[in-house]
């Protein structure tokens, strides 16, 4: 993770803490802190090797339906098979005369800002069972090295926009599934394990150019962590 994003990560969540969207509706029944470490699997070779950190806050009414706004930030390394050209030589796709595809090992990041709609499938005693359906707004990007030392930076999938943007450069609907498992103990702590499918659209497309952030992709995360509640 980049020196910029816990920084982000804290004030998303402090900001978050003081915003009650539902207010409008009514008193809220509860609230939740989400910290959690992450696996994606982004169905994207660039990204794989990548681990992240996220964090959320989630406003629940009566009957356990609730909203989500929650940010996750992923970093990692990995080496693939992939075109690298003299600098100002070839097309950048790999298919000029001076390129040639070799192993590159890249750095990438990925971050998605995440607003769902919770709604609860089992409540037990001890056990909870969620669903989560939303919106992601995210970006993507690598850079890398190859074997024989030259320089390979895709197009990213990142419109240089607001991190609180609706359209970022990967983004799309997320859907998840996560169960709570209450800590016995004075604190109000349970543990969380989630499974997420991410359906992004990437705009990381340039013609004649090695794009990995292009195109629609599909890509799984699973997460596991810790949910902090206070009743209301």
């Amino acid at each position: 993770m980049s020196p910029s994003r816990p920084a982000f990560a804290l004030l998303f969540l402090a900001v978050a803490l003081l915003v009650e969207p539902l207010s409008l509706a009514g008193p809220l029944s509860a609230q939740e802190v989400r910290v959690t470490g992450s696996r994606p699997f982004p169905g994207i070779s660039v990204l794989d090797g990548a681990w992240g950190q996220g964090v959320g806050v989630r406003w629940i009414r009566g009957g356990g339906i609730g909203v989500a706004l929650e940010y996750d930030a992923f970093s990692g390394s990995t080496r693939i098979q992939a075109p690298v050209c003299a600098p100002g030589a070839g097309d950048g796709a790999g298919t000029g005369s001076d390129c040639v595809v070799e192993s590159v090992g890249f750095d990438s990041e990925m971050d998605v800002l995440t607003l769902a709609l919770v709604l609860p499938l089992v409540q037990g005693d001890d056990w909870h069972l969620r669903l989560g359906v939303g919106r992601s707004a995210g970006t993507m990007a690598a850079s890398g090295v190859g074997e024989s030392g030259g320089a390979v930076e895709p197009p990213s999938a990142d419109r240089d926009g607001s991190l609180l943007a609706w359209n970022r450069g990967a983004d799309g609907s997320v859907f998840w599934l996560e169960v709570h498992r209450d800590v016995p103990g004075p604190l109000p702590v349970r543990v969380m394990g989630s499974y997420r499918f991410q359906q992004l659209e990437l705009d990381g497309c340039r013609t004649g150019e090695f794009s990995p952030f292009c195109g629609r992709v599909g890509g799984s995360e699973l997460h596991l962590g810790l949910i902090a509640f206070w009743p209301r």
